[in-house]
């Protein structure tokens, strides 16, 4: 088993802690160089300590997004490229908010039943 997060705020980076609790190895999945440029200096840290520990790190892009939809796009081949990449899935999604569409689409496609969706 090893887990694949992309190591954002939030369910991300809570999947890469739980994964070390549990002795189980991860690999940060980056969309790009200075994902964590934006956040605060207690979370740049946090971050940067999960990426460090990390069993392996992919890095999808060599430039950082020039503006949103730059963004937006790398953050859709990342989510492409994880889906693609695994045998089985857990998404963190309240079924409400819509920018999970697409990925829980990829998922459920790819993996059906090897798909689990937890509620926040």
């Amino acid at each position: 088993l090893t887990v694949l997060t992309g190591v954002r705020p939030g369910a991300e980076l809570i999947a890469a802690e739980a994964a070390i609790r549990a002795d189980v190895p991860y690999v940060a999945v980056l969309p790009f160089p200075d994902q964590e440029r934006n956040l605060s200096p207690d979370s740049k840290a946090r971050y940067s300590d999960l990426v460090g520990r990390a069993a392996g790190v992919v890095q999808l892009e060599k430039r950082s997004p020039a503006d949103k939809d730059a963004f937006v796009k790398a953050m859709r081949r990342r989510d492409v490229w994880m889906a693609n990449a695994a045998d089985q899935a857990v998404l963190v999604w309240d079924e409400v908010d819509n920018r999970f569409d697409s990925l829980f689409s990829d998922l459920d496609g790819r993996l059906g039943a090897d798909l689990t969706v937890l509620h926040p």
